[in-house]
């Protein structure tokens, strides 16, 4: 495969989804090679006002997937996380809402039944 800098490259996995290469998008799909691909799905754009003269204007991405290790984000953005299932994130929403944002419990609430399924749906995806 070329390397052509002026198309977008993809990246190439075996069938474990191990990343195993990259080539442009064409040739990929040409040969019909396995390569890593993303959908992104809008709940549909929100605004509201925050208070103190904010106010959230956003079309917001949300990805499921599955991991087969623990994340290790950025201390410096991401200050805990916790593996909750979807009932117990809406019994900690009603107990203490103020431990949520605005964005995550607008969309819990509006699209739950979507959330749950598609959570569902990722955690019989192959591990990443």
């Amino acid at each position: 495969m070329t390397h052509d800098t002026c198309e977008e490259q993809l990246i190439l996995v075996d069938e474990r989804n191990r990343a195993i290469g990259s080539a442009g998008k064409t040739a990929i799909h040409r040969a019909g090679l396995l390569h890593r691909a993303f959908s992104i799905g809008f709940f549909a754009r929100y605004q509201a006002a925050l208070g103190n003269g904010m106010h959230e204007n956003e079309f917001v991405y949300v990805y499921f997937g599955r991991l087969k290790s623990a994340p290790k984000p950025d201390p410096a953005e991401i200050a805990d996380i916790a593996h909750l299932s979807f009932d117990d994130i809406g019994r900690r929403i009603a107990r203490d809402p103020h431990a949520f944002t605005f964005w995550f419990k607008h969309y819990f609430r509006n699209h739950g039944a979507e959330i749950a399924r598609l959570a569902e749906q990722a955690s019989r995806l192959p591990a990443m």
